[in-house]
């Protein structure tokens, strides 16, 4: 299980963070929210939604929806950025812009 960050990855979000109101959006197993407190990313994040709790996974619309109604943002005012093109599907059926890394 991943430990620390790659270097990049606090300054690249502090600088994102400065921008736009972020969130993270995963599919992941049960207690990650505890590593993603200890590895400091939390304060990143404006809210954090993740599958387990919200009882959807990616690509389902819903957990899109739900990151807009946390965010206080219209699907229009959005970018979702993901490295699997299925999960891409849900955010571009509510209106929201797609990017695959």
């Amino acid at each position: 299980m991943l430990k620390k960050l790659y270097g990049e990855v606090p300054e690249t979000l502090t600088i994102l963070r400065e921008k736009y109101k972020l969130a993270l959006v995963s599919n992941c197993a049960v207690r990650i929210d505890k590593l993603i407190h200890s590895l400091g990313l939390a304060g990143f994040f404006g809210c954090i939604i993740l599958s387990y709790q919200v009882g959807v996974r990616k690509p389902d619309k819903r957990i899109y929806l739900e990151a807009l109604r946390c965010l206080g943002l219209e699907a229009k005012e959005c970018v979702f950025i993901a490295h699997e093109i299925s999960d891409l599907e849900g955010a571009k059926e509510i209106g929201v812009k797609t990017i695959l890394v």
